[in-house]
């Protein structure tokens, strides 16, 4: 068995549950345990699944809410989810102003990377930074591996986009990566960029 892991400001971060046999994986903590103590780094599992938390608590670990992950059923989404208020609301006003969303397949044009790559660093420069080892972060080669899905002002600019992780053995779920968008576009263009996405997935059989 084995773990992924990356130190960031002493803390050696382990992404998800170890892989392989789990007749193993209480030696395999024990042992990188040891080998964080030697470092003197402070040990944190991250996106773990249910199963695997009461070996942790038997470990001794203390155990945190930070976020949740869900999977969308498309249909009950689109028949019931977006008849909300709020959710009407958000896709009348983006119409209102001129909002469309457009679907674009690898390889991309340079025009196109170059923009996506402009919102990008719109996005990072309030605050926040790449998360590298959890999450995608922006990267040509990568984007050039996805598909890619944006949303238009009323001028036709690009001004959000989402990145659709690449799994072409999986025809029932898809999962995006970043969403990221620059400061000139409409609020709650994530929202209304989501919806967007999912309505445009469902045509394609998802």
């Amino acid at each position: 068995s084995g773990l992924a892991y990356r130190v960031e400001r002493g803390i050696a971060l382990v992404l998800g549950k170890p892989n392989g046999d789990s007749n193993y994986f209480s030696k395999l903590i024990n042992s990188f345990s040891d080998l964080c103590y030697g470092n003197d780094w402070k040990l944190s599992f991250l996106h773990f699944e249910s199963d695997f938390k009461k070996l942790l608590v038997k470990k001794g670990f203390d155990i945190q809410k930070i976020g949740e992950e869900a999977v969308v059923d498309i249909n009950k989404f689109e028949s019931e989810t977006i008849k909300d208020k709020y959710f009407r609301n958000i896709v009348n006003r983006f119409n209102t102003n001129g909002y469309t969303s457009e679907y674009f397949k690898p390889p991309h044009s340079k025009a196109l990377i170059s923009r996506l790559q402009n919102i990008s660093d719109d996005w990072l420069s309030r605050g926040r930074s790449e998360r590298g080892f959890v999450m995608g972060y922006f990267n040509e080669e990568y984007i050039n591996m996805c598909d890619i899905f944006v949303a238009r002002d009323q001028a036709g600019t690009i001004q959000a986009f989402i990145n659709i992780v690449p799994a072409p053995w999986d025809k029932e779920e898809i999962t995006y990566d970043m969403l990221r968008y620059s400061n000139t576009a409409l609020s709650n263009v994530n929202d209304f960029i989501l919806i967007e996405l999912i309505k445009n997935i469902k045509q394609n059989g998802y």
